[in-house]
């Protein structure tokens, strides 16, 4: 019985995003990775300078 309160065991914690929650799943988990047993990160962009992901294109 917990009476309402929760309890997060937080050496279970698992970080997970997809595309900009992505990059930021990985941000945080890079910047404090004893906080986090895990991280899942979908079709993120990562290479900043890539013309890849910078440069507009046509549609």
């Amino acid at each position: 019985m917990t009476n309402g309160k929760s309890h997060t065991d937080m050496r279970r914690v698992l970080l997970a995003g997809e595309s900009a929650g992505g990059y930021l799943a990985l941000q945080l988990a890079l910047r404090h990775p004893s906080d986090f047993r895990a991280i899942i990160a979908s079709y993120l962009m990562i290479d900043m300078q890539s013309d890849y992901f910078c440069k507009a294109y046509m549609k």
